[in-house]
């Protein structure tokens, strides 16, 4: 199953994404005791993370219900102001599981829109 999801942001603007964590085949993911990490590169190849984020830091990625793979993902406006906008990165959610530490790249991925804004160009 391949699900891709899409994001948007105006750059320097609070975001917030409410995200449902899945598997290869759709299936929500337990999140209990485990560590969920968001990155954003310019292209998949990249080898430098143009943002990152981790449930393991307070207020970056945030359980909301982790039995059913909800979690809300939190951009501040210091994630993004210093980036030239318009601009278009690769995002993918990688989770480690509690106790095993298997890891798993899962759903959602795909292109987060970081917009131009008027008022600080």
């Amino acid at each position: 199953m391949t699900t891709q999801v899409d994001l948007e942001l105006i750059r320097g603007d609070d975001a917030t994404f409410d995200i449902v964590v899945r598997d290869a085949v759709g299936k929500s993911v337990n999140l209990t005791g485990g560590i969920l990490r968001f990155t954003a590169r310019t292209r998949s190849s990249s080898l430098t993370e143009i943002l990152a984020k981790s449930s393991a830091v307070v207020g970056e990625i945030t359980f909301t219900d982790q039995i059913n793979g909800m979690a809300s993902l939190a951009l501040v406006p210091a994630d993004t102001e210093a980036l030239y906008a318009p601009l278009s990165l690769v995002y993918d959610f990688e989770f480690t599981a509690g106790g095993t530490g298997l890891v798993t790249t899962v759903l959602p991925a795909g292109i987060l829109y970081i917009r131009r804004d008027i008022t600080h160009p």
